[in-house]
């Protein structure tokens, strides 16, 4: 496993310098005729689904949670009040998760002001700091199976873990009101290619989610090469090498 870095110099918890949070800066076009897939699935990309979400990231210093931010470093139009018993949870988890008191930035979406199905909840995409020490030049996957160890529950919990919405699993819950996403893996190669059943399985939930509503609350898959490591970032568009998206059609995306 690679080595995360510690922060710049004078990038400490008690700072909070702003990080911008990792964004796809390309698309494949809706309704893609399966070679763009194939071609992402070949190099073993994976893909999640994209929620019409608020980007948010969840700033701790320690357990405690302090702010949070979207992703043009503005305060989101939100109450976190109404989160509170979740976000206090969360953060005993995360310093028991990273084994110390210092900083964790967490790259996530608020599922709540863009559309009326879902309200007070929160998706965790990615750690960007963790305990003080920034993920720097960590691939994707570890980072995805280091959260995993969230969502863990105790050996005696009889809690519920899964994130299900009208009859589709979506994710493991790290709390009653905070999940991580699931994967959507490509199949194994055949004749030189890889196959996209599972990815067409995720596209198949999105359109089964989004029945009966005016607009999205799926937009699409994400798509993600586990690989690709993280690079800082000190600018809005970052990190788009090892990420791109498809989009449902709407009347403002037409991808």
């Amino acid at each position: 496993m690679t080595t995360a870095v510690p922060m710049a110099i004078g990038d400490t918890a008690r700072t909070r310098r702003y990080v911008y949070p990792p964004r796809a800066s390309t698309a494949l076009p809706y309704g893609d005729d399966g070679e763009g897939l194939a071609l992402l699935a070949q190099r073993g990309w994976l893909a999640q689904l994209k929620y019409n979400d608020t980007h948010v990231l969840l700033d701790y210093d320690g357990a405690n949670f302090i702010k949070a931010w979207d992703r043009h470093h503005k305060m989101p139009v939100y109450d976190f009040e109404n989160l509170r018993a979740d976000l206090d949870q969360l953060g005993q988890k995360l310093v028991h998760w990273g084994g110390g008191t210092g900083r964790y930035l967490l790259d996530g979406g608020l599922l709540h002001s863009k559309h009326a199905a879902i309200k007070h909840m929160l998706v965790i995409w990615d750690v960007l700091i963790k305990d003080d020490v920034a993920q720097l030049g960590t691939t994707y996957s570890e980072r995805y199976q280091d959260l995993s160890l969230l969502v863990t529950p105790a050996p005696d919990s009889s809690e519920q873990t899964r994130y299900v919405f009208k009859g589709h699993d979506l994710g493991a819950l790290i709390t009653p009101r905070v999940f991580r996403p699931d994967n959507y893996l490509p199949g194994p190669v055949r004749d030189g290619k890889a196959g996209i059943a599972e990815w067409q399985r995720a596209w198949a939930i999105v359109q089964d989610i989004n029945q009966g509503y005016d607009h999205p609350l799926l937009e699409g898959l994400m798509l993600k090469d586990p690989r690709g490591r993280l690079r800082p970032g000190f600018v809005e568009k970052n990190n788009g090498d090892w990420m791109t998206r498809s989009r449902v059609k709407t009347g403002r995306h037409l991808f």
